[in-house]
């Protein structure tokens, strides 16, 4: 993406944080806020004026496999009791056929596509490094760099790293994430993880946990007394295990959660449908009445938090990057609006100061931003159409010419 930074102004927004929302103006230089201010600015600067919407923190994807963006998802009607079972169900799928036949680069543009239909402008793509170096330059989204990982904690976890205790020490010394799935799945491994997680002094600040299946009040506490970190993904455990993460508990504990997608091949099509899957599951627990603005600090600062990110990302705050977006009101109350939108009501998603996704009529923006974009229609030809940054078109052009075949992607839903 390109780095030559226009300032500009963005007037009468209405900006969201956890203590609801306050009418601002917003000042962007050089790809940060620049200033939040009551009072309109006299700068002779590009304007916006953002009356009678609500600007959030761009979200953050905590969990996702970009190199598995395609669709659709595989299994669902076995539950499985671990990952690797339903892992060998894909292997042998279809899908996992047509999905080789892509180029890691096309893979990595198409999970970049899903992300920002979702208002996602920062994912943590779990996958070792060799895998993803070559595609964090210039990506639509940004790509957390700097993390220690393992696949997994049990015998048939993927050989991801030199092994938790190695890479925890590490993160520990470099202040970084070591982010690893823990308790993916109902086995009787799966239930030892924790204790085998202690066991190699790998639960700490800096451990980023994703899923937790088995667990329960007793292991909640521990991870939170630790200062460690929960990725939840209900919708992929859902689909494979039919069942997820005790959340309750950890709420309870007081543990640091975020939200995850999970790969596109299990997972839901953008963070905004996980978040409503997630709100769904918890108004069955006592945290009903505040699901919204929980699942809001989920998707925004928590997740900063986890990742190590908090200086620069996940609030809008003076001095960090300007990732936002606008979306127009269905509801007086922030965090319920954000649950009931659409990748169609996006009004403009902003990351380092310069649009990236929006609507059709701010083609104007976009040009005065010198941003290139491409016009694009979402699932009905007869709606109104959005600006997108690259060109979503060609790289379903170049699937096609891949496969033999046109392709339809649910988490891309395009049409001509």
């Amino acid at each position: 993406m390109d780095n030559n930074f226009v300032n500009w102004e963005i007037q009468n927004a209405d900006l969201v944080g956890m203590e609801g929302s306050f009418k601002k103006n917003i000042f962007i230089k050089n790809g940060k806020f620049d200033s939040i201010q009551d009072e309109l600015s006299n700068s002779d600067v590009a304007l916006f004026d953002a009356r009678d919407l609500f600007l959030y923190p761009a979200l953050i994807n905590s969990h996702d496999h970009m190199i598995a963006s395609y669709s659709p998802r595989v299994g669902g009607k076995v539950k499985y009791n671990n990952w690797l079972s339903w892992d060998n169900e894909l292997k042998s799928s279809l899908v996992f056929s047509e999905r080789q036949t892509l180029d890691i680069s096309d893979l990595y543009q198409l999970g970049a596509y899903r992300n920002l239909l979702g208002a996602t402008t920062t994912v943590m793509d779990h996958i070792p490094h060799f895998v993803n170096r070559s595609q964090i330059d210039g990506l639509l989204v940004r790509l957390v760099k700097d993390y220690t990982l393992s696949h997994s904690i049990c015998s048939y976890s993927l050989g991801w790293g030199d092994g938790a205790e190695i890479e925890y020490s590490l993160a520990k010394q470099k202040k970084i994430p070591f982010v690893t799935h823990l308790g993916e799945g109902f086995d009787e491994e799966s239930q030892r993880s924790f204790e085998s997680l202690k066991k190699q002094n790998a639960l700490g600040e800096f451990s980023v946990l994703v899923h937790c299946l088995p667990f329960g009040t007793k292991e909640a506490k521990e991870i939170a007394e630790a200062n460690a970190n929960l990725v939840w993904c209900p919708s992929s455990n859902l689909h494979i295990f039919g069942r997820t993460t005790n959340i309750e508990s950890f709420i309870d504990a007081k543990v640091n959660i975020s939200l995850g997608t999970d790969l596109a091949m299990a997972g839901s099509e953008n963070i905004l449908t996980e978040m409503k899957l997630a709100h769904s599951l918890l108004q069955e627990t006592k945290y009903k009445k505040n699901a919204a603005q929980i699942l809001f600090q989920m998707v925004t600062s928590n997740a900063a938090k986890s990742l190590q990110l908090s200086k620069n990302l996940g609030t809008v705050d003076v001095g960090k990057s300007a990732d936002f977006f606008l979306l127009k009101k269905k509801s007086e109350n922030p965090y319920e609006n954000l649950l009931l939108s659409e990748p169609r009501d996006i009004v403009l998603l902003v990351k380092d100061g310069k649009p990236v996704f929006g609507k059709g009529s701010l083609e104007s923006l976009f040009q005065e931003l010198q941003v290139v974009s491409e016009t694009i229609y979402l699932g009905n030809k007869d709606s109104e159409h959005f600006q997108i940054l690259g060109s979503p078109k060609n790289v379903m052009k170049k699937l096609q010419s891949s496969l033999g075949y046109k392709k339809d992607l649910a988490f891309l839903p395009l049409v001509e």
